[in-house]
């Protein structure tokens, strides 16, 4: 005799639920937690903060937000936009994750006065370390898993660069949103793609390598991590995949200032650690 289902409660009109579900290996967020105190619902060309931002296109999601593509018309840029969900607890969390970040900021501005670092070459990750020669150059195992990444100096400590933050009102709440750099897969999705195989151990030694530099730098800080884990360790983009997103956003913006034109303007990691366990998202879509 079949095994009867559990039902889930129907969505009601109060805030979201304050407990994550438990894992699940879907692309898509649950529909049902775009509700008051829960997600916002973004649209393509949407604007933000006055129309500085325009979304382009959803990059990610994980329990406490969801991660957008967007064009940055102030700075001429790709950027991703991390919408927090607006219920009360994880607007309290979005204002600890911003004070953190601001923490790490200015501690990157007073290495870069004190120390005037400056960048070296961007090196692919693949690349060998240390005047190593390797037969296979930039290659992966079984196919361009990771992709070439640039090295960064300290500047970055492999670190998320927080850009802004602001306060988005929608008809779910009020939503804090951060404004990072586009980013990569991570590192779990990087695994994923391996089929669990794991990476070359080259690259598992660079990736260490950056782990451990972004740890001890928050680390000096006075700064705990407490969540170090796959999904919480992004890739750095290449210069070629960083364009491919910002041709993506620019045409978005483009599009939209067509249909109103009354609208006006408004060295690198091989990976990058994001701050504390809501950096999510732990999922990603394809471009």
């Amino acid at each position: 005799m079949p095994k009867p289902r559990r039902r889930r409660p129907p969505p009601s009109d109060g805030p979201a639920d304050e407990s994550p579900p438990p894992a699940s290996d879907s692309d898509v967020e649950d529909p049902r937690d775009y509700r008051r105190g829960g997600y916002h619902l973004v649209h393509v060309a949407e604007l933000f903060k006055h129309g500085r931002y325009v979304a382009a296109k959803k990059l990610g999601w994980g329990h406490f937000s969801t991660v957008w593509l967007a064009w940055d018309r102030q700075q001429q840029r790709a950027v991703a936009l991390k919408i927090q969900k607006a219920a009360a607890k994880y607007a309290e969390t979005a204002k600890d994750e911003v004070k953190l970040l601001k923490q790490v900021s200015e501690a990157f501005a007073r290495h870069r006065d004190c120390r005037g670092l400056v960048s070296p070459q961007p090196q692919p990750l693949g690349a060998p370390a240390d005047g190593a020669t390797s037969g296979r150059g930039n290659a992966v195992d079984d196919g361009d898993v990771i992709g070439s990444v640039q090295n960064s100096f300290v500047k970055d400590a492999g670190i998320v660069e927080l850009r802004d933050h602001f306060v988005h009102r929608g008809p779910h709440g009020a939503h804090h949103v951060m404004c990072f750099e586009v980013l990569g897969p991570s590192l779990l999705q990087m695994l994923k793609a391996t089929d669990y195989r794991g990476l070359p151990l080259s690259q598992a030694r660079r990736l260490a390598r950056c782990l451990l530099s972004a740890l001890a730098f928050i680390h000096a800080e006075g700064i705990i991590h407490t969540d170090v884990k796959p999904e919480n360790v992004l890739e750095v983009l290449n210069p070629t995949d960083a364009a491919g997103f910002d041709t993506i956003a620019r045409r978005v913006d483009a599009a939209s200032r067509a249909a109103d034109p009354t609208v006006g303007d408004g060295g690198r990691a091989v990976c990058a650690l994001s701050l504390i366990h809501i950096s999510e998202p732990t999922r990603r879509t394809p471009i």
